[in-house]
């Protein structure tokens, strides 16, 4: 069977992006909140990136790169909604949770209709989160160094 060379090409992308580790994005403009999910994730189980604004995101993505994004609502220029609506946009198929230490039964409703694989307030609960990201990879949720 004969594949015209864009399908070829695309395809030869998506067998070397399954070949990639999964990312976890954090996108949140509170230093401290990087800083903690950071630590939290990035022992070893997860590779993590974080990311102070959006923009700061959007500039640095590999669409190939596998992964899923944490990020907060509330942020300076762009919001973790449009930041939800921007990846939709460019075809980047991209899990999001979002989370938010302001909350509101719209705003949740906006990013689960949206696509969100969830939407958590802060404080976030670590075992819930952990729970998320690794669905969000495709992982049960019992992978992980805990589940031995």
């Amino acid at each position: 069977m004969n594949l015209p060379g864009d399908t070829i090409l695309k395809m030869e992308k998506q067998e070397k992006a399954l070949d990639r580790n999964p990312v976890v994005y954090i996108v949140d403009d509170d230093q401290a909140v990087r800083h903690s999910l950071e630590w939290l994730l990035g022992d070893g189980e997860f590779e993590v990136r974080t990311f102070a604004s959006a923009i700061e995101f959007l500039d640095t993505l590999d669409p190939m790169q596998p992964g899923c994004l944490v990020a907060d609502v509330r942020m300076p220029g762009m919001s973790g909604l449009e930041l939800q609506h921007e990846i939709k946009a460019r075809g980047i198929d991209l899990p999001v949770i979002i989370i938010t230490g302001h909350s509101d039964r719209n705003m949740a409703l906006r990013a689960m209709s949206a696509g969100a694989v969830n939407f958590l307030e802060k404080p976030l609960n670590d075992e819930m989160l952990i729970a998320m990201i690794r669905k969000a990879l495709g992982e049960s949720p019992n992978d992980g160094p805990s589940a031995s």
